[in-house]
């Protein structure tokens, strides 16, 4: 069995991005095997229709076996686990997904991104104040050594961390929204 890891470029909220991911090279013949914080880790197979799904739990890193034996009298197979969100496989789409506690769940995991963008937002301005300051405190310097690229860069980067951090509140939003309604998460087939 021929092993092959593939970078995991979708950020943690990206829930239904990442099942239709997984699901689409299980089409191409790369079967989910294990998950690490940085790969996934596929087996090169014959291709499959198989359907990832994602059961979010911000209590364990881990399934205890009891929600494994769980989920698997009800067809949904348990492959890995990265951080959370711990990732099942059923070959066949017509069966619906379990979603046990995924609404407390995602709003603890939305609280928790959220206080942590906050902080990261609080450091941000106080790294923008010092580095807009570094700029005016020798005017000079910036047009005769370039030194406001640096600052200007730093300053950049931070802006793009909390656009990063903000949108992925504002999905999980969105998730909790349609969880909510019965739209994700329980039914929906990829």
């Amino acid at each position: 069995m021929k092993l092959k890891r593939k970078i995991l470029w979708l950020e943690l909220w990206k829930i239904e991005e990442q099942e239709a991911w997984f699901s689409y090279l299980a089409t191409k013949g790369y079967v989910l095997k294990q998950v690490t914080k940085l790969y996934a880790i596929f087996a090169k197979e014959q291709p499959q229709n198989i359907t990832y799904k994602i059961a979010v739990d911000t209590t364990t890193q881990k399934p205890s076996d009891l929600t494994i034996s769980e989920y698997k009298q009800l067809s949904w197979e348990y492959v890995a686990s990265r951080g959370n969100l711990h990732i099942y496989k059923n070959g066949s789409s017509n069966d619906s997904f379990p979603a046990i506690n995924q609404i407390s769940s995602l709003k603890k995991l939305r609280k928790k991104l959220k206080v942590r963008t906050v902080a990261i937002l609080c450091l941000s301005i106080l790294i923008i104040i010092l580095q807009t300051y570094m700029m005016v405190i020798e005017p000079i310097k910036n047009y005769t050594e370039d030194a406001f690229l640096s600052p200007l860069f730093i300053i950049s980067i931070f802006i793009l961390v909390n656009i990063q951090m903000w949108s992925g509140v504002k999905h999980l939003g969105k998730l909790i929204v349609e969880a909510d309604t019965n739209n994700l998460l329980v039914n929906k087939a990829v």
